[in-house]
């Protein structure tokens, strides 16, 4: 079987390989931008589902990426929990910047699965693809506006028992 190198990291991969095995970068851009590319046609929606998965999220067949990912998105959560106990103790500038904080966070973990590398956002976020915006943004307005409830929630508590 032919094997070529990868662009990234110099190891060798398989014609039909999608991700480099060593280092995560996407073998299909590099393959379409080779002169001999044969497009592969997915046959099936389970599959095209799987690949846009994969291309997505080329960090997820990372566990170094992986583990990395989920270290950081447990930091985040405590953020976010500390930015909820300040709000609970009226301390909104702390809360704010606490909660910013786990914003970056998240951000950073989501950007490393989508990248496939642990860098910094920035690095991983300028080679992102408009679907790697649109998940982002999907992924920073639920959560976030799940968070705004509940902070409101527990501040409506405060009052209700304040009053």
């Amino acid at each position: 079987m032919p094997s070529k190198k990868c662009p990234k990291c110099n190891s060798l991969w398989s014609e039909r390989d999608y991700f480099c095995g060593l280092c995560g970068a996407r073998l299909v851009v590099m393959r379409e931008e080779a002169e001999e590319v044969v497009e592969e046609k997915p046959d099936s929606a389970p599959r095209r589902a799987l690949m846009w998965l994969l291309e997505t999220f080329p960090g997820l067949v990372q566990i170094k990426v992986v583990l990395a990912s989920i270290a950081i998105f447990v930091l985040a959560l405590i953020s976010f929990a500390l930015a909820l106990l300040m709000l609970g103790f009226q301390v909104y500038v702390t809360a704010c910047f606490i909660g910013a904080g786990g914003v970056i966070l998240y951000w950073t973990g989501l950007s490393w699965i989508m990248y496939g590398y642990v860098c910094s956002p920035i690095e991983a976020m300028t080679e992102f693809r408009s679907r790697h915006w649109i998940v982002l943004v999907m992924a920073t307005v639920i959560p976030a506006s799940v968070f705004l409830f509940v902070a409101k929630l527990a501040a409506d508590a405060r009052m209700a028992g304040a009053g």
